[in-house]
C-alpha cells in the first residue's frame, strides 16, 4: 500500500522527546485516520532521544513511511546542532539519519560557510560527501569536485585553491588530494602552481602543519659569487605523518651537482630529523659534504633529552653550503622538579676541527631555587657543579659548591632592599694536582620608584643602586691559557669591589609627548675609578613628520672624551619614512653615516632603500635598494644590492602567504628545524 502524502500549510518539523510527549496526550481527540498518519510523523522522532535539536523547515513537506522519512522541497533548511543546510530539496531519513539535500546547497558548520550543488550526510556518524563545493577559508578560495566529511578528516579531490578574488584568478593552486587532519597538519598531493592559466611549478607533495612552523620548498633560481647561477629543488617523499623526507638536487654553475636527502620524524613524546648533503666540486674533484642529526625526546613529563650531532667534511662547509657557522655536538638531560632542575651535558668533538676546541665529557648541574627557610624571611639558594674538561690529550676537573642567604624587605614604604650573603666553593684538579678555592660574597640590591603628576604632565624616577663585594685570592699561573680562561670566566662573576648605579628617569605630557633618559655608571672602590658613563636618551615630540629622536653616549671620565656618539632621527609621513643616524665609535674606529627609507607611490608601488657612508675614510660601505609592486593578491620585489659586493635577485610572494615565497637569489638551504642549545 502507497504511503499516505500531506501537503502542509506550515514550514516546520521538529525533533525533540518532550514533542512526543505532548502528542500523545491529544491522540484521543483526533479522527482516526489522522492519528494514523500522525503516528507515522511521531513515533519516528523517539529515535532521536540523544538528539538535541532537529528542525526542518520548507514551502513544502512531504512524509514516506518506507524507510521513516521527511522529504522538504521549496526553501528547505535542515538545522542540527551547530550545522545548518539550506537546498532546494531536502530529504531526512529518520531512521538511519541519513540526509540528501540538492540543489544550490549551502551548508554551515560552526564558523565554516560551503556552498555545493548537493550533499549527502549522516547526522549519526558526522560522515558524508559535497559534490561540487566551493567555498573560503579566511582570505583563501576554494573549489573541489568533491569533498568527505569525516569527524577528524576532511578530504578534497581535484581541488583548487587562490586567494585572488576575481572571476578568473591570478593564480591558483590544484591538487589531486588534499587531506585535512583537523588541529594538526594539512597534506596536499600532485600540486601545481598556475600562473593564470600557465602551469609554472609542479611538486609531489605540500605539507602544512597547523601548530608548527611549516617549511613550504619552492625552487630557487639566482646567482652567487660562490656558487655562481644555480637551481635548486626540494621534492616530498610523504610516508605518513610522522615520517617524512625531502629529496634535494641542486646544479651550481660553479661548483657542480650536489644532492642530498632530509629525514623528518616523530614519535612517541618524541622528534627528530636527519639531514645528509654532498657535492662533488668539479674544479677540485673534492668530495665534500655534511651529515646531522637532530632529536628531542620528553621522557617523562619533568624529563627532557636533547641530541644534536654534526659531522662535516670540513669546517668551511656549513658556511659555504648553508650560511652557517659550525655547531657543536652534544648530548643532553634535563630534570626539573617543583624546586630544582639537574642537567647532564656531554659536548664531545666530533670533528677534527675547530682547533683548540674544549669538549665537557661531561658536566653535571644541579640548581635549587630560592626558598623560605622556615617561617623566618631567610632565602636560600643552592647550585652544584662538577664539569670535565679536555681539549686534545689534556684534562681539567672542576668542581663546584655555591650557597647563599638572601634577605629582602622593604624600608619606609618606599625602598626595597635585598642583601645576600654567600660561599662559592672550588675545587680544581690538574695533571694529577689538587687545588681548592674559596670565594664568599656579598651583594646588596636597594631600589625605589618615584612618580609625580602635575596636571598633563607624569615624571617617573628609579633609581637602582647594586653593591658587590667578594674575598679572593687569584693564583693561577700554573695553568695554562685555555685553563686559566675556564677558572677566571666562573670566578670573575664575583668582584671584589663594584658599585652599580642605574637612574631611569620618564617624562611625559599628554599634549607635547614625551622623553626617556637612563644613565648607568659603575664605581670601583678598591681603585677609586669610575667605568664610562652611558646614556641612552629618546624624545618623542608630538610634531609634524617627526617620530622620534635617538642619543646614546658612551663618555670616560679619566680621559675626557666620548668614546661612543650616536643619534638618530626618524621621520615619517602617511607615504614615507626617513630613518638618520650617525655613530662614532673610537675604540671600533668607525664614523658611519647611516640612512634607511621607505617611499610609497601611490596604491600599487613601494621603494626603499639602505645606505651607510664611512665619514672617516670617505668612501660607501652599503648600498642597497628594493622596488615593490603590488600585483592584487600577489606582490613582487625587485632589490638590487651595489656595496660591498654587487647582487640582485627579485622576489614574488602571495600576499596572502608571504611565508610561502620564490626569490631568486643567493640564499641558504631550507632546513628542519633546530634543536635548542640547553643552555648550561
Amino acid at each position: 500500500m502507497n504511503s499516505p502524502k500531506i501537503r502542509r500549510p506550515g514550514r516546520y518539523f521538529w525533533g525533540k522527546i518532550s514533542s512526543c510527549k505532548v502528542a500523545g496526550k491529544v491522540f484521543s481527540c483526533l479522527s482516526p485516520g489522522i492519528m494514523l498518519i500522525i503516528i507515522f510523523l511521531v513515533l519516528p522522532c523517539f529515535a532521536f532521544s540523544e538528539v538535541p535539536h532537529l528542525n526542518l523547515q520548507a514551502d513544502h513537506l512531504r512524509w514516506v513511511k518506507s524507510p521513516p522519512s521527511l522529504i522538504g522541497w521549496g526553501n528547505a533548511a535542515l538545522e542540527y546542532k551547530d550545522m545548518q543546510i539550506k537546498a532546494e530539496n531536502i530529504e531526512l531519513n529518520l531512521e538511519s539519519l541519513d540526509v540528501v539535500a540538492e540543489g544550490n546547497v549551502d551548508l554551515k558548520m560552526k564558523m565554516r560557510q560551503v556552498k555545493a550543488s548537493s550533499l549527502r550526510y549522516n547526522l549519526g556518524s558526522e560522515e558524508g560527501v559535497i559534490f561540487s563545493p566551493e567555498g573560503s577559508e579566511g582570505s583563501l578560495f576554494y573549489r573541489a569536485e568533491k569533498v568527505y566529511l569525516y569527524p577528524e578528516l576532511i578530504e578534497l579531490k581535484d581541488a583548487s585553491f587562490t586567494s585572488c578574488d576575481l572571476s578568473h584568478p591570478h593564480y591558483n593552486v590544484k591538487a589531486r588530494q588534499v587531506k585535512i587532519y583537523l588541529e594538526e597538519e594539512i597534506i596536499m598531493r600532485n600540486v601545481t602552481f598556475y600562473l593564470g592559466n600557465i602551469p609554472l611549478y609542479w611538486t609531489p607533495f605540500v605539507i602544512r602543519r597547523l601548530k608548527e612552523e611549516n617549511r613550504i620548498l619552492l625552487p630557487g633560481i639566482g646567482y652567487s659569487q660562490f656558487a655562481g647561477w644555480y637551481l635548486k629543488t626540494g621534492y616530498y617523499l610523504y610516508a605518513s605523518s610522522d615520517f617524512q623526507t625531502t629529496f634535494h638536487l641542486d646544479y651550481m654553475q660553479k661548483r657542480g651537482w650536489a644532492d642530498g636527502l632530509d629525514v623528518s620524524y616523530r614519535l612517541k613524546n618524541g622528534r627528530g630529523s636527519m639531514q645528509t648533503y654532498r657535492i662533488r666540486e668539479k674544479d677540485t674533484s673534492e668530495l665534500r659534504w655534511r651529515a646531522k642529526l637532530q632529536h628531542y625526546q620528553a621522557l617523562s613529563k619533568s624529563t627532557t633529552l636533547r641530541l644534536r650531532l654534526d659531522r662535516l667534511s670540513d669546517e668551511e662547509f656549513s658556511k659555504d653550503y648553508f650560511g652557517e657557522e659550525y655547531q657543536t655536538s652534544f648530548i643532553a638531560l634535563d630534570k626539573r622538579g617543583s624546586n630544582y632542575s639537574a642537567h647532564l651535558l656531554v659536548e664531545a668533538k666530533l670533528n677534527p676541527f675547530p682547533e683548540g676546541f674544549v669538549e665537557r665529557l661531561p658536566q653535571i648541574s644541579l640548581y635549587f631555587l630560592p626558598r623560605k627557610i622556615g617561617k623566618t624571611p631567610l632565602y636560600l639558594r643552592e647550585t652544584a657543579e662538577v664539569t670535565n674538561f679536555r681539549r686534545e690529550k689534556e684534562e681539567f676537573l672542576r668542581a663546584d659548591l655555591a650557597s647563599d642567604l638572601s634577605y629582602p624587605f622593604t624600608v619606609f614604604r618606599y625602598f626595597r632592599v635585598r642583601p645576600r650573603l654567600g660561599y662559592h666553593f672550588f675545587s680544581y684538579q690538574w695533571a694529577g694536582d689538587g687545588k681548592t678555592r674559596g670565594i664568599p660574597y656579598q651583594e646588596l640590591a636597594l631600589s625605589t620608584r618615584i612618580e609625580t603628576r602635575l596636571g598633563d604632565l607624569t615624571y617617573k624616577f628609579r633609581p637602582i643602586l647594586n653593591y658587590y663585594h667578594s674575598s679572593r685570592s687569584e693564583d693561577n699561573e700554573g695553568y695554562p691559557s685555555w685553563v686559566r680562561e675556564i677558572i677566571e670566566k666562573k670566578e670573575n662573576q664575583y668582584p671584589e669591589d663594584l658599585i652599580k648605579i642605574k637612574l631611569e628617569n620618564s617624562l611625559r605630557h599628554e599634549k607635547y609627548g614625551g622623553a626617556t633618559g637612563n644613565i648607568s655608571f659603575q664605581y670601583y672602590p678598591k681603585e677609586e675609578k669610575f667605568s664610562p658613563l652611558e646614556g641612552k636618551f629618546r624624545f618623542t615630540p608630538h610634531l609634524p613628520h617627526l617620530s622620534y629622536i635617538d642619543l646614546y653616549l658612551l663618555y670616560h671620565p679619566y680621559q675626557e672624551e666620548y668614546k661612543v656618539m650616536q643619534g638618530g632621527v626618524g621621520l615619517k609621513n602617511k607615504n614615507w619614512n626617513l630613518g638618520l643616524g650617525v655613530t662614532k665609535d673610537i675604540e671600533e674606529r668607525r664614523f658611519d653615516f647611516v640612512a634607511q627609507g621607505r617611499l610609497t607611490l601611490g596604491d600599487k608601488w613601494r621603494f626603499s632603500g639602505y645606505y651607510r657612508y664611512d665619514l672617516e675614510n670617505e668612501e660607501i660601505r652599503e648600498e642597497k635598494y628594493s622596488l615593490w609592486r603590488d600585483l592584487h593578491c600577489l606582490a613582487t620585489q625587485l632589490s638590487v644590492k651595489i656595496y660591498p659586493e654587487r647582487e640582485y635577485w627579485i622576489m614574488f610572494y602571495i600576499k596572502a602567504f608571504p611565508e610561502a615565497w620564490i626569490k631568486f637569489s643567493a640564499e641558504s638551504f631550507p632546513q628542519i628545524g633546530e634543536v635548542e642549545y640547553p643552555g648550561l
